[in-house]
């Protein structure tokens, strides 16, 4: 068994099947949400029962999407989905959009429509997705923090951005768990199973991701303690299916044989 299918395995053994990995063009993974196909009348009783349009890609309907479950990153021009990192930012809608696309065919920034239905699943099961938007913290609950990567310098330092995924579950827009915790002798086993792998494979993407990781860590923001409105999780926070609505953020998403977003 690859790493890939490790890692595959791992993302969707411990999530109960509602995440999983999508590698891009050069083989480099995100881990996405998966939004199985709704009618609209299932988002919203006062509309029609029709598939709504976010599984409708070029008028052919979509049994399910994926859509980022992390914040975005951006590594060689191409943006990931990928926990506890530092997420992209000051980034115009050109630039977050050619990012996207750079990964390959069916990826692409999420669409409207997306949002949209994320929005009304959300109203109809009564979640409210919390997340950064006071220095680090939640301003209806303070008391809700992620993993600080970055702050404005001052005395005493405000956060500015927060790791991908870090927070709590009620930062995901379905207050799922967002780090894959699983029970402790299950993430004993997928952490053997993986070290293993690398023995077997250590050219794999994932190996050379790991140590890009160490690299960017060391020169930029150590995650010292080790992860945002709404992410996929970007639909728990851009790092649990955290589905932010927020201006400018990104998510990728990828459709198997079917366009993803």
């Amino acid at each position: 068994m690859s790493n890939f299918d490790d890692l595959k395995l791992s993302v969707e053994a411990l999530s109960g099947g509602t995440n999983t990995v999508k590698l891009d063009d050069v083989g480099m993974p995100s881990v996405m949400f998966v939004l199985p196909k709704y009618l609209s009348s299932q988002l919203n009783s006062n509309l029609g029962a029709t598939v709504h349009p976010a599984w409708k890609v070029n008028n052919a309907e979509k049994n399910k999407v994926f859509i980022s479950k992390y914040q975005n990153i951006v590594m060689n021009g191409r943006a990931y989905s990928l926990p506890m990192q530092g997420p992209a930012h000051s980034i115009n809608w050109d630039n977050a959009l050619a990012a996207c696309r750079a990964k390959g065919e069916y990826w692409g920034l999420t669409p409207m429509a997306l949002w949209g239905a994320i929005a009304l699943w959300c109203k109809t099961n009564g979640t409210m997705p919390r997340g950064n938007n006071n220095y680090g913290a939640d301003i209806g609950y303070p008391h809700e923090k992620g993993v600080e990567v970055a702050n404005d310098g001052a005395t005493p330092p405000k956060t500015q951005r927060t790791a991908t995924g870090s927070g709590p579950n009620s930062w995901n827009h379905n207050n799922a768990p967002g780090r894959h915790r699983g029970p402790k002798r299950q993430r004993k086993r997928v952490v053997r199973r993986l070290q293993s792998s690398r023995r077997r494979d250590t050219d794999h993407p994932r190996r050379r991701l790991h140590a890009f990781n160490k690299r960017h860590e060391r020169k930029q923001h150590p995650l010292e303690s080790n992860p945002s409105g709404w992410h996929t999780g970007s639909s728990r926070r851009g790092q649990h299916a955290k589905i932010r609505l927020r201006s400018k953020q990104m998510a990728t998403g990828n459709h198997d044989n079917e366009p993803s977003r």
